[in-house]
Protein backbone atom coordinates (compact mmCIF):
# COMPACT_ATOMS: atom_id res chain seq x y z
CA UNK A 1 0.00 0.00 0.00
CA UNK A 2 1.31 3.73 -1.39
CA UNK A 3 2.02 5.87 1.71
CA UNK A 4 1.59 9.91 0.85
CA UNK A 5 3.56 10.86 3.85
CA UNK A 6 6.30 9.74 2.10
CA UNK A 7 5.92 11.39 -0.93
CA UNK A 8 7.73 15.27 -0.81
CA UNK A 9 4.76 18.21 -0.60
CA UNK A 10 6.42 19.08 -4.33
CA UNK A 11 5.80 15.78 -5.43
CA UNK A 12 2.27 15.64 -3.80
CA UNK A 13 1.55 18.75 -4.86
CA UNK A 14 2.39 17.64 -8.87
CA UNK A 15 0.22 14.35 -7.91
CA UNK A 16 -2.50 16.35 -7.12
CA UNK A 17 -2.86 18.45 -9.86
CA UNK A 18 -2.37 15.87 -11.94
CA UNK A 19 -5.38 14.21 -10.75
CA UNK A 20 -7.31 16.99 -10.89
CA UNK A 21 -6.86 17.63 -14.13
CA UNK A 22 -7.84 14.18 -15.36
CA UNK A 23 -10.83 14.64 -13.05
CA UNK A 24 -11.85 18.05 -14.93
CA UNK A 25 -10.77 16.02 -18.46
CA UNK A 26 -12.69 12.88 -17.65
CA UNK A 27 -15.88 15.50 -16.85
CA UNK A 28 -14.73 17.32 -20.21
CA UNK A 29 -15.06 14.14 -22.02
CA UNK A 30 -18.78 12.75 -20.45
CA UNK A 31 -20.48 16.05 -21.52
CA UNK A 32 -19.37 16.26 -25.03
CA UNK A 33 -20.11 12.32 -25.38
CA UNK A 34 -23.76 14.07 -24.24
CA UNK A 35 -23.72 17.15 -26.92
CA UNK A 36 -22.36 14.73 -29.25
CA UNK A 37 -25.00 12.26 -29.00
CA UNK A 38 -27.75 14.85 -28.88
CA UNK A 39 -26.33 16.01 -32.15
CA UNK A 40 -26.37 13.05 -33.78
CA UNK A 41 -29.99 12.78 -32.75
CA UNK A 42 -31.01 15.95 -34.40
CA UNK A 43 -29.42 15.67 -37.37
CA UNK A 44 -30.90 12.15 -37.74
CA UNK A 45 -33.86 13.52 -37.60
CA UNK A 46 -33.51 16.78 -39.45
CA UNK A 47 -32.49 14.00 -42.33
CA UNK A 48 -35.50 12.04 -41.98
CA UNK A 49 -37.65 15.15 -41.44
CA UNK A 50 -36.19 16.41 -44.93
CA UNK A 51 -36.92 13.45 -46.52
CA UNK A 52 -40.45 12.74 -45.41
CA UNK A 53 -40.97 16.29 -46.95
CA UNK A 54 -40.78 14.97 -50.39
CA UNK A 55 -43.20 12.04 -49.85
CA UNK A 56 -45.27 13.29 -47.47
CA UNK A 57 -46.84 16.02 -48.79
CA UNK A 58 -46.69 19.13 -46.53
CA UNK A 59 -44.80 20.85 -43.99
CA UNK A 60 -47.72 21.27 -41.74
CA UNK A 61 -47.79 17.35 -41.40
CA UNK A 62 -44.16 17.38 -40.15
CA UNK A 63 -44.32 20.23 -38.18
CA UNK A 64 -47.05 18.95 -36.11
CA UNK A 65 -44.70 15.57 -35.31
CA UNK A 66 -41.21 16.75 -34.78
CA UNK A 67 -39.43 19.96 -33.18
CA UNK A 68 -36.40 20.62 -34.41
CA UNK A 69 -33.53 23.05 -34.11
CA UNK A 70 -33.84 25.01 -37.17
CA UNK A 71 -29.94 24.99 -37.20
CA UNK A 72 -30.90 21.58 -38.93
CA UNK A 73 -33.29 21.99 -41.48
CA UNK A 74 -32.21 24.31 -44.76
CA UNK A 75 -34.13 27.46 -45.00
CA UNK A 76 -36.57 26.42 -47.72
CA UNK A 77 -37.64 23.72 -45.01
CA UNK A 78 -38.64 26.06 -42.45
CA UNK A 79 -42.31 26.67 -41.28
CA UNK A 80 -43.89 30.54 -42.17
Amino acid sequence: MFSFHLISPLLFQKLNTLTNSLERDRQTIARLRTDVSRELQYAELAARTIERMGTSGGMMHLHQQFTLPSKYVPFSCRPC
